[in-house]
């Protein structure tokens, strides 16, 4: 039950994954700043910055298999629509409030502590998931079985107290995410994407106890999903 190095090793040029991270980052900032009608928004300046900090490091901390798997995964998919609802609900996410805060004006509200908190949620999150992800070799961006990958069940990192620190800890981004942008017409499409997660990961352990020997011990050794002794 311990991690396993797949026997191939990808080639994975982390150079240009990194320009790449940095100019979607850069091209997300100028669309939400367009649609708010102003470049004056310093945690909208933020959010990207940790963003683009955490992608980068991402890249050169991850090994090149996970990486090349997570941006091109092999096998099917059983949730086929899942990863582009879950991009549709991040697009309005972070656009709905750029509308809001820079236009409309109709629940831009959130207390300045309260985005601050909201700050250190989102790095807390982004930092949680990197770590999952450097403990974890098959964080694939799909679900499915990886037998490709010589697939075993993680038990060290945060794996040993909740069984899907991801959704755990991207639900924490997220949310952090919506207070830093200062609108509560956001926490709409962020609220969905934390069902959304629920939903994937109730999904992803019938797969898991079905199929990947040894997930059935796991479960029993860790209690919790998400929140150590809670969920």
């Amino acid at each position: 039950m311990n991690e396993q190095e797949p026997a191939s090793i990808v080639k994975f040029n982390r150079p240009k994954a990194s320009i790449i991270s940095i100019g979607v980052c850069a091209i997300s900032a100028a669309i939400e700043f367009a649609i708010a009608g102003t470049w004056k928004l310093p945690f909208f300046w933020a959010v990207f910055i940790i963003q683009a900090i955490t992608a980068i490091v991402s890249i050169y901390i991850l090994e090149p298999n996970l990486l090349h798997e997570r941006m091109h995964p092999q096998g099917e998919d059983k949730d086929k629509f899942g990863r582009h609802i879950v991009t549709a609900l991040y697009l309005v996410s972070i656009f709905l409030p750029a509308l809001d805060v820079g236009r409309l004006h109709f629940c831009d509200r959130i207390p300045l502590p309260l985005q601050y908190f909201g700050a250190l949620l989102n790095v807390l999150g982004w930092a949680g998931i990197v770590w999952a992800m450097r403990i974890n070799m098959y964080f694939s961006s799909a679900i499915r079985l990886q037998p490709d990958r010589n697939q075993q069940v993680i038990t060290t990192g945060p794996y040993r107290v909740i069984r899907h620190p991801g959704y755990s800890f991207a639900s924490l981004g997220f949310i952090g995410q919506t207070l830093m942008f200062g609108s509560w017409l956001g926490m709409i499409p962020t609220i969905l994407l934390v069902i959304d997660f629920a939903y994937r990961s109730f999904l992803e352990e019938k797969i898991l106890v079905d199929g990947l020997p040894g997930y059935g011990a796991y479960m029993e050794q860790v209690k919790s999903r998400w929140i150590p002794g809670l969920f």
